[in-house]
């Protein structure tokens, strides 16, 4: 499509660069809406796959694809040819790569249900440890320091009386 812009480009004076390129697009355009109106297109898709039951990645898959130019005919259609068929097929290369990938996330599946609770669960006896360990009993206070708390608490409450009487 580019070489026929060029073209024409190339064949028009300077003044009319911008109209041949618009006048063939829109016919263009033009054909192809007249063109899918007379014609129909069936699409199918065939997709098989073989899928890890663990980790649900694909370890084997083939997908067709095929795109089919029908006309209608009265009350029939009629296949004419095949527009469009793509077959793919999963390669040995892609399936070991596959299967590698299958393996790393059933590794990380059963890290993250087995190891990671196991693992937290040892850190948190590790900490109930240390806190058991590091709790300290109330320490009693000397006898000198309890009967100096005594005295300002006496004298505290002497004069709470004192103020409240009038």
């Amino acid at each position: 499509m580019l070489t026929i812009t060029l073209s024409m480009q190339n064949a028009l004076p300077q003044a009319d660069l911008g109209v041949a390129p618009s006048c063939n697009t829109f016919f263009r355009q033009v054909g192809g809406t007249a063109g899918a109106a007379m014609f129909l297109y069936t699409g199918t898709t065939r997709i098989i796959a073989y899928v890890d039951t663990q980790t649900g990645v694909p370890i084997d898959e083939t997908i067709a694809e095929q795109v089919v130019v029908n006309v209608a005919a009265g009350a029939q259609t009629l296949s004419l040819i095949p527009v469009l068929a793509l077959d793919f097929h999963v390669t040995p290369a892609s399936a070991t790569y596959l299967a590698g990938k299958a393996r790393t996330a059933g590794e990380l599946l059963t890290l993250m249900t087995v190891i990671v609770p196991v693992a937290l669960a040892v850190i948190g006896a590790i900490l109930l440890g240390i806190a058991i360990l590091r709790r300290r009993k109330p320490a009693t206070a000397p006898a000198s320091a309890r009967a100096v708390g005594d005295a300002q608490e006496s004298q505290a409450r002497e004069a709470a009386e004192g103020q409240a009487r009038p």
